[in-house]
Parts: C-alpha cells; sequence; structure tokens
C-alpha cells in the first residue's frame, strides 16, 4: 500500500527489531542447502548455528508478526534443529484448519517474485478433474500465458492434457507430474473427453521452462446487448505493476459509456491488496478517498504501538480517487468466480459490497479474509535466504464484514461450475459463465433461459494441492 498503513508495520517492525521490513534490493538466492546454512546467532547466553539459528530466527519473527502470536507454543529449544520449513510450521496455529495459509520458502527473491507474475515456469494454467468411477486425473488447459513457453509450441485454452512425460496422470502421481520442485522440460499428451471417457492421442508438446512474467489482464471487450454496453476484464492476479493498465481500460470503458460491467476473477488467486484498491476504486459507486475500502486487524502487540504511533483509525483503509472511475453508470458489478477465486479478488468483492450490489456468478469462491507481507532477514551480509509469509492480519469491510473466511467462501447468486470441456474461448459469447451472465443481464428469467450443462463426468479437484498449497490465495501487503 501507499499511505500511512504501509508505513505502521514498516516502522513498528524496525522499533521492535529491525528484522521484518520487506526491503526493495534484489535478493541473490543461494543453493538450497544455502551457503550461509552455517551463520550463527546469539540466544541469550547461547550461541546457534545451522537449523537452529534460523528456527530461532523464525521463531522470533513469528512472535512479533504472526496474527495468532497469542497462540503460538512456547519456544522449544530440543525442536530448533529441525529443517526450517518442518520447524516452521510447528509453531503455527491449528494448522489446515485456523490457519489454512502461512507458508515458508527457501528463496525470498523467489517468493517475492512470485507476487509479481514472475516465476520458472512452462508457461500453462490449468485445472485439474478428476474422472468419475476412476482414479485418472487431466488438466484442462485454462490459457497459455501470452509469449509463454506452452504458447509458443501451440498449446491452447481447452487442451486437455491426460500424461505427461509418458506417464498417465492419476491420482496418485499427477500433482508431482505437474508441479515439478524443479521445472525444465516436459513433454505433455493430449486427449478428448467425452460422455466420461478420457479417450487418449497421439498429440504431444515438448515444453521448456523459462523465466515467465505473465500479463494478469488477460482480456478485455465491450459486448452490446440492447441498451447495455458491457464492459468485460478477465483479470488474473492482483499486480500493482499492472495498476496503469488497468487505469486505462477503465477510461477507455468510461469513454465508450458501459453501464454494465463483468469483473472474471475465475482464475484469480489474488495479490496485493494496493492493486485490489485500485481496481475497487474504478468501479465503485458513490466513493472516494474519504470512504473506508477495508479496516485491518493485527495482533494485540502490533496494534497497540501503531495506535500509540499513528492515532486510533491508523487501520482504515480508504479508496483511492480515481478519474476514470465508472461507478457513477453502475448500478451493480458481476463478478465471475470459481473454488479458485481467492484473498485480494474476495476482498474486492467483500470491499465493494457495502456501496454496491456485487453479484456472483459461478462457484463458491476460496474463503480467504487473512493476508500477510513477506519477512526475510535483513542483515548485510545475509546469514539465510529463507522468506516467510505467515498471516499477519484480517480484513473486514466497511460494514464491519468478513465472514466469508471459511472453506466456503462466497456463494453465488448464480451458481455454475465451470467444468464444462472442451473449455470455449474466454470472451466468447457462449461461454457458459459468460453467457449465464449475459441473460441475466439481458433480463431473460430463470424459467426460459437456456440450460447452462455442468459436466457429470468430471470433478473439480480443488486447488491448490501442490508442494505449498498454502501459496494459493495471495493476499499480502506491500510494504518498502
Amino acid at each position: 500500500m501507499t499511505n500511512n498503513f504501509q508505513k505502521t508495520t514498516f516502522a513498528l517492525a524496525l522499533a521492535m527489531m529491525s528484522l521484518t521490513a520487506c526491503k526493495d534490493k534484489v535478493i541473490v538466492p543461494d543453493s538450497k542447502t544455502g551457503v550461509n546454512s552455517g551463520a550463527t546467532t546469539v540466544t541469550g547466553t547461547t550461541t546457534l548455528s545451522g537449523d537452529a539459528a534460523v528456527n530461532n530466527w523464525i521463531y522470533d519473527q513469528m512472535k512479533i508478526n504472526y496474527y495468532w502470536t497469542d497462540k503460538m507454543p512456547k519456544k522449544d529449544p530440543l525442536a530448533l534443529n529441525q529443517k526450517p520449513d518442518t520447524y516452521f510450521d510447528t509453531v503455527l496455529f491449528e494448522k489446515g484448519t485456523t490457519d489454512r495459509f502461512s507458508w515458508i520458502e527457501e528463496s525470498a527473491e523467489e517468493l517475492k517474485n512470485s507476487f509479481q507474475g514472475i516465476s520458472k515456469s512452462y508457461g500453462y494454467k490449468f485445472t485439474a478433474f478428476s474422472v468419475k468411477d476412476s482414479d485418472r486425473i487431466i488438466l484442462a488447459v485454462r490459457y497459455a500465458v501470452k509469449g509463454g513457453p506452452a504458447d509458443k509450441v501451440g498449446l491452447k485454452r481447452g487442451d486437455i492434457i491426460s500424461k505427461i512425460d509418458g506417464q498417465v496422470l492419476t491420482t496418485a502421481n499427477w500433482v508431482k507430474l505437474a508441479y515439478p520442485d524443479v521445472p525444465s522440460t516436459v513433454k505433455v499428451g493430449l486427449a478428448n473427453f467425452a460422455n466420461s471417457v478420457v479417450t487418449d492421442t497421439d498429440k504431444s508438446y515438448q515444453i521448456v521452462s523459462e523465466e515467465v512474467t505473465e500479463d494478469p489482464i488477460l482480456l478485455t471487450k465491450i459486448i452490446t446487448k440492447g441498451s447495455r454496453k458491457i464492459g468485460y476484464l478477465v483479470y488474473n492476479q492482483y499486480i500493482n505493476t499492472a495498476d496503469t493498465k488497468l487505469r486505462a481500460i477503465f477510461g477507455d470503458f468510461k469513454a465508450q459509456g458501459i453501464n454494465e460491467l463483468i469483473l472474471d476473477l475465475r482464475y484469480n488467486g489474488g495479490g496485493y491488496v494496493s492493486s485490489a484498491k485500485t481496481l475497487s476504486s474504478l468501479i465503485g459507486k458513490g466513493i472516494d478517498e474519504t470512504k473506508n475500502f477495508a479496516v485491518y486487524e493485527y495482533n494485540a502487540t502490533i496494534d497497540a504501538s501503531n495506535k500509540k504511533q499513528y492515532g486510533a483509525n491508523y487501520n482504515l483503509l480508504k479508496f483511492s480517487k480515481e478519474a476514470n472511475n465508472i461507478g457513477a453508470n453502475l448500478s451493480r458489478v458481476f463478478v465471475l468466480t470459481s473454488t479458485g477465486t481467492a484473498s485480494a479478488s474476495e476482498m474486492t468483492i467483500n470491499g465493494l459490497r457495502p456501496y454496491m450490489p456485487v453479484i456472483i456468478v459461478g462457484d463458491n469462491t476460496y474463503g480467504k479474509n487473512v493476508g500477510s507481507y513477506t519477512i526475510e532477514d535483513t542483515q548485510t551480509p545475509k546469514r539465510w535466504n529463507w522468506g516467510l509469509q505467515p498471516i499477519t492480519f484480517r480484513t473486514s469491510n466497511s460494514n464491519g464484514e468478513s465472514d466469508y473466511g471459511t472453506k466456503d467462501g462466497f456463494a453465488p447468486s448464480y451458481r455454475l461450475k465451470d467444468n464444462k470441456l472442451p473449455f470455449t474461448a474466454l470472451g466468447d459469447e457462449k461461454e457458459a459463465l459468460l453467457a449465464l451472465t449475459l441473460d441475466v443481464i439481458s433480463g431473460i428469467t430463470v424459467s426460459a433461459r437456456r440450460a447452462y450443462e455442468e459436466e457429470k463426468g468430471l470433478e473439480i479437484v480443488r486447488e491448490p494441492t501442490q508442494k505449498n498449497p498454502t501459496r494459493f490465495g495471495m493476499f499480502v501487503e506491500q510494504r518498502k
């Protein structure tokens, strides 16, 4: 964020131990074991080294910053010799139930890059499906990142992957094959799916991974239906570098006089709070920089310190003033969702609700009303390269509402699973979720509405199931 609230937590961290600030300088990662693995630290009269030193730092950082700091176990010196990622899990509060989201990475640089859409990958995103009465898994390609490795060889939305490196995907092996520890080269085999049956084909693609920077704005267009001029935006990650482009898009929407908006967040797992504020400030009706977009709640120690330094209202996040705001022309906003719609996406839904009807079309969202900031070692030279992403705050909207923080998330107004294969091109008016939304906008009654059939032979595998599942649903505070 770019206001006093951003400065708040940074100042507190400096005051308390000068260890938690996330700086802008590039961090060069060491090997997985780390050239700093022998670094030492002194605690009390005991000198710690290796993993014990890292884990002692992890505990101290969590005790300061963790939202559930009062629920953490006492520091156990005998437990400090575990691997840092294993130790990190031991200090979390009700991991997997209450805290479903905190995680740790061996490289703080890779962690921060992921929030900017930068990663080494094959450049395609997919939805995993389990096939009824079978142990088979198929991956339906949502889209290939423009200019990325998959796009270069011809992989596209709607393709169905049934094999990776010659191995048929099953419930037992698909996670390891689809999410390799170190992406390099992969051969994906394609299949057809019809009548609940997977039919493998001879077609395949050899894809070489590379560093990919994804443009989070996948598609934008204007659709006219009678008197309704509809802006349609597919937005896949809240990245602050995309804010300028978002403002230009809404400037065009405003110039074109759109009076309906469809915000497609079905593949958006979250991102920066600052970008959620920007997008919401371009949409909200009757809002300005005096209105609350969100209210933050930190642990008691941080809250008390910040109130003392910045006043009682330090935790109020206001909308920004946006010249291209289109709220005056809207009576409502439609949001397309899936179980992958998470975190900052849900914050947009929640933050707009006090100001205008938000109509959800699709499936239940992921259910993440908490967020985090990145914590890394700030000593020079660095003692270790671990990056922590613990839950550090909870948000509500201006009405104090934050009731979507469960595995059920937000329930849709019009329910339709995004599982009809093959996927139709995004933006095509026949694409299921968009077609249903256009019918609602056009006033077609439920009884007269076209039947939107879901695929009965498939079940969406609720993501994430990869190595670091909590990485899904990114909801981060940018700290400078």
